[in-house]
């Protein structure tokens, strides 16, 4: 049976980029967000059975009570998907408009039988392969943003697990300050955007180790092609990449040549040219922002900030934009309730007082993270 694989992370962070560089392997299928649909629609059935209220059914988890993994998991294996939910994840698919996704699935529900997530999710996944056929594949994955609460389940189930991140100032600058469309929608506040992106981190934290996980930073990967691809490689038990693949331009799954999703501009294959590009597009009260309210990631993963972290960078921030997402209020980002839960956030890394796990959850989604976090930012 080959290896089955989840590529996953924040927005504009590139989730894209890893999967067509994992698919132009001759022996893996990788695909593109080929069921978007199922994970928020999955997620949404648990929320409603534990009576929680979410903007997003997933989202960033920060200050996120109410379950836990093993509630999640559990609910997982044993919920029925019946023919009623899978015909409302495919006509919501029928409907999806954002992303750079996989609509030939749609052709795909004849095949797929009610059973439990995991039965659905293998069933499409075949579909998948059906799709975009190799010869002696090893490696049978898709890439998906934002559905990192799935990570512990998958690993539980055997899967492999990559997740990549990108400094945040970049991510917000192709997110917000786009010169195009980069189908990710409207304007989201930048202080959701960076709780977001913060989940990824802390996901990283938690299972950095296990044997089935990795994560890996998107500058390394732009930087260093070769060398990253070896690596994964290797991590997923694939033979060498041909010396070709990633010198010649990208093709995506239906071998057609792949100019990338850049927010910005078109490039061919594997470019460096956006690494950076927040210097110049950023305005620096968003930058200021950023580098605060990320201060202990970006610390952690090497991403060097400009200044000192400031609490008037947060207290004094307004969102730049002329609207926001329909699904946020416009202060969301300057709401006095959500400053003062990051300030305290801050202050809580620092405090002489250990937090228990359960608080470290709410905080920092695992206490994995919390004490990471606590060695990188307390002075030894």
């Amino acid at each position: 049976m080959p290896a089955e694989l989840l590529v996953t992370g924040c927005y504009r962070s590139g989730t894209t980029l890893l999967e067509k560089l994992l698919h132009a392997h001759p022996e893996a299928c990788v695909a593109s967000q080929p069921f978007p649909v199922l994970y928020a629609y999955v997620k949404a059935l648990f929320d409603e059975n534990r009576g929680l209220l979410r903007r997003y059914p997933l989202s960033h988890r920060f200050l996120e009570g109410g379950y836990s993994d093993t509630d999640f998991a559990t609910f997982l294996d044993r919920r029925q998907l019946t023919d009623a939910d899978l015909d409302a994840v495919f006509e919501q698919l029928a409907r999806h408009t954002e992303g750079h996704w996989t609509p030939e699935i749609l052709g795909a529900r004849a095949t797929i039988r009610p059973g439990v997530f995991l039965d659905v999710y293998r069933q499409l996944m075949q579909a998948v392969l059906s799709l975009f056929p190799k010869a002696g594949i090893r490696v049978i994955g898709s890439k998906e943003i934002l559905v990192e609460e799935y990570v512990p389940y998958l690993l539980g189930k055997g899967f492999h697990v990559a997740i990549i991140m990108r400094d945040p100032r970049d991510m917000i600058a192709s997110l917000n300050f786009r010169e195009r469309d980069n189908a990710t929608g409207g304007d989201r506040p930048v202080l959701y955007s960076m709780r977001i992106w913060r989940k990824s981190v802390a996901t990283a934290i938690a299972f950095e180790g296990h044997p089935r996980f990795c994560w890996l930073r998107y500058e390394n990967l732009v930087a260093h092609p070769q060398s990253m691809m070896a690596e994964l490689g290797s991590f997923l038990q694939l033979p060498a990449f041909p010396e070709d693949v990633l010198t010649r331009p990208l093709r995506d799954q239906r071998g057609r040549d792949w100019e990338g999703n850049s927010s910005f501009r078109d490039q061919a294959g594997v470019s460096r040219e956006s690494a950076g590009r927040f210097r110049d597009i950023l305005p620096q009260a968003v930058q200021s922002m950023i580098e605060t309210v990320a201060a202990p990631e970006m610390q952690l993963l090497g991403y060097a900030a400009a200044s000192q972290p400031v609490t008037t960078a947060l207290t004094h921030y307004r969102d730049p934009f002329a609207r926001i997402h329909a699904r946020f209020p416009a202060d969301y980002s300057a709401d006095a309730g959500r400053v003062r839960d990051e300030l305290e956030r801050l202050e809580r890394l620092t405090s002489q007082s250990i937090l228990s796990d359960d608080e470290a959850r709410r905080w920092f989604v695992y206490p994995e993270a919390y004490r990471r976090l606590r060695e990188t930012v307390r002075p030894h």
